[in-house]
This record gives C-alpha cells, sequence and structure tokens, in this order.
C-alpha cells in the first residue's frame, strides 16, 4: 500500500459526508479524487487559542497569595457573569480592551494558512 502524502491527506480531509452512526464501521473501498487545492501562507496571530485556561486560572490563585480566598470569589463570579448573556456589554468592553493589551504582549503563534479546495470530485472506484 502506498500511503497518502500530505496534499492528498488534506484533500480527503475537506469531503464531506453524512453523518455516521454510532459504532464501530469497518470500511474497505477504492475512491479516485480530482481537485485544486490553494494552500495559503502561515501567518501569526495573537496566541489566545493556546493559552492553557484551566492552568492559567490556577495560576492567577496561586499567584493572588494573601488575597487568594477574594480573589477565587471574584473569579468565580466573573466566570458565571461571563456565561450570563444578559450583562450589559458596556460593562466588560473597558475590561475586555486590557485583556486584548495583555494578550497582545504574549508572543505570536503560527496559524496554518487557509486551504481552499475547488473542483473536486469524488468516485468510488468498483474493482
Amino acid at each position: 500500500m502506498n500511503p497518502l502524502n500530505e496534499i492528498e491527506s488534506t484533500v480527503l480531509s475537506k469531503i464531506k459526508g453524512r453523518p455516521v452512526e454510532a459504532g464501530s464501521h469497518h470500511v474497505d473501498f477504492f475512491v479516485h479524487v480530482v481537485a485544486d487545492i490553494t494552500k495559503g501562507e502561515d501567518y501569526p496571530r495573537a496566541s489566545t487559542t493556546s493559552i492553557p485556561i484551566k492552568k492559567a486560572l490556577a495560576l492567577f490563585i496561586q499567584y493572588s497569595g494573601i488575597t487568594r480566598e477574594a480573589a477565587i470569589n471574584t473569579l468565580v463570579k466573573a466566570m458565571k457573569d461571563a456565561v450570563d448573556s444578559n450583562i450589559a456589554l458596556d460593562v466588560v468592553e473597558s475590561a475586555e480592551q486590557r485583556v486584548n493589551e495583555l494578550i497582545g504582549e504574549l508572543p505570536p503563534t503560527t496559524c496554518s494558512g487557509p486551504t481552499k479546495v475547488k473542483n473536486l470530485l469524488v468516485e468510488r472506484v468498483d474493482l
């Protein structure tokens, strides 16, 4: 068997199918795929998705020192309020702006450029 190269694997990952029922399924079939694929350049962006949130919150509590209990209570209230969609936006806008500034000070992470597949043709091959 010949393994798929990176481009072939990427094209197959872009194929959308019907939902699969729960359970184990064995498949054994051949397909013929024709497509045009374009991969954009990788780019830097703020590290928001790579911040381990639970670890960051635990460290926040750890670093709170003597004010730890007050910090925990404030953190719990903030998390509950963040989930509550009825919080007025103006209440959090300035704080969100400060958080964005702090995130901007973190080292950027590299994101994979967009991958676009056009003219995709997938055919099952019967042997």
